[in-house]
């Protein structure tokens, strides 16, 4: 019964619908709509190759859509944003589904992010995968307690705010010694 319930209130996928916009020109981006390798979110620069290949796995229970605007502002700098459709909207039942992505889109620079429980299985995904990627980000989230990634060789970045009623800032400073010389930004608030 459960199944069903999550399989009917996945909503469809669309673009446009984040209700956060950056303060970026839209001819500066090209975002699409992309099914080659699943259904995921392609953002990037509009007139030029990217260099960096971002894949952000979004929270428990979040659409993709929520976070478009992490790749709009990213898109002017070189970045290629990919933000995945989990199954259920739930990425511990795909973590590895960055290797679909990776191998459709091949750049030298790879690195993998994600919000809350998306941040969590993005750090599975680095430890299992060191050889992929290069980076880690961590939004409100932090590595599940059995995954040491600490010997790695991986800039991590997590940014956490203090009032965060998930990943409390506790718990992400607690987590800190299980990430490879992580750069921690709190957020005010």
């Amino acid at each position: 019964m459960g199944v069903v319930y999550m399989a009917l209130r996945t909503k469809p996928l669309v673009l446009g619908q984040d209700a956060v916009v950056g303060y970026v020109a839209a001819e500066e981006v090209s975002s699409s709509l992309k099914t080659d390798a699943g259904t995921y979110l392609d953002i990037g620069p509009a007139n030029e190759e990217a260099n960096i290949l971002f894949i952000f796995y979004p929270g428990g229970l979040v659409r993709p859509q929520a976070y478009e605007w992490l790749g709009v502002l990213l898109a002017p700098l070189g970045v290629r944003t990919l933000i995945p459709e989990m199954p259920f909207d739930l990425a511990v039942t795909a973590i590895n589904r960055a290797d679909k992505l990776i191998e459709q889109n091949p750049l030298e620079t790879v690195i993998i992010g994600g919000h809350s429980l998306g941040g969590a299985m993005a750090s599975r995904y680095a430890l299992n995968h060191a050889d992929k990627v290069k980076g880690l980000v961590l939004m409100g989230a932090f590595s599940a307690r059995g995954d040491d990634l600490s010997e790695l060789d991986l800039a991590t970045l997590v940014l956490a705010a203090e009032r965060d009623g998930l990943a409390t800032l506790s718990e992400v400073r607690d987590g800190l010694g299980r990430l490879p010389k992580p750069q921690l930004v709190e957020i005010p608030g």
